[in-house]
């Protein structure tokens, strides 16, 4: 492999950057034949080439190309260590003005991991007397989720988020009779908690409560 290629690993997880579809093509084959000579393989799945210009994520071949060159690449996703890397409206931290260009957020997988573990925890049947209980309990686990994808584009953590805030007013109208036949009247009271208690959960300080009609 070029000595100069530049790559990013993190245990069998590895990006490789090419200059052009035929450099990644050479890169790729020599990877192959690498691995091959200690008796690995690189995942049939997870290898690709993206855009074009391949570089190796997940063992996947991967190349964020620019958007502002001239070359009419196919705009195509990769996903890495939970995020997923794409074309996105991005603020230019030169001139503060946006541009497209490939960067990254939580994944789609990673989100339907977040739901199935909220599906786990079963947050509406918590038998704490109080949210005070349920913040204490919930908040190691949020701040962990939030320091991790919360990295790169908080905001796409939102539908994390309003999920989390759904299971708790479901809490709510299960813990507390006078908001078991009202949806709206849950979420006003979560309002409330969240204006008279800011710091209660921790991911209340980067996310907006949504008041159902």
């Amino acid at each position: 492999m070029d000595k100069d290629v530049r790559f990013a690993r993190y245990a069998y997880d590895v990006i490789i950057h090419c200059k052009s579809k035929a450099h990644a093509e050479l890169i790729l084959k020599q990877t192959h034949q690498r691995m091959g000579s200690v008796g690995l393989e690189l995942h049939p799945d997870k290898t690709k080439i993206v855009n074009l210009a391949k570089a190796i994520s997940r063992s996947e071949a991967s190349n964020c190309r620019d958007y502002r060159r001239k070359a009419k690449h196919q705009a195509v996703k990769f996903d890495f260590l939970g995020y997923s890397f794409q074309l996105r409206s991005t603020i230019s931290k030169k001139n503060g003005k946006m541009f497209l260009g490939f960067d990254c957020a939580i994944s789609i997988s990673s989100r339907k991991r977040i739901a199935d573990k909220l599906e786990e925890l079963n947050v509406n049947t918590l038998s704490f007397k109080s949210i005070v209980g349920v913040a204490q309990y919930l908040n190691p686990i949020i701040r962990g989720w939030v320091h991790y994808y919360g990295k790169f584009k908080m905001y796409e953590l939102t539908r994390v988020f309003r999920m989390l805030s759904a299971r708790l007013v479901r809490w709510a109208r299960r813990r507390y009779e006078r908001y078991k036949n009202s949806i709206k009247r849950a979420y006003k009271w979560l309002t409330t908690m969240r204006k008279q208690f800011p710091t209660l959960f921790y991911h209340w300080q980067f996310s907006e409560i949504n008041v159902v009609a």
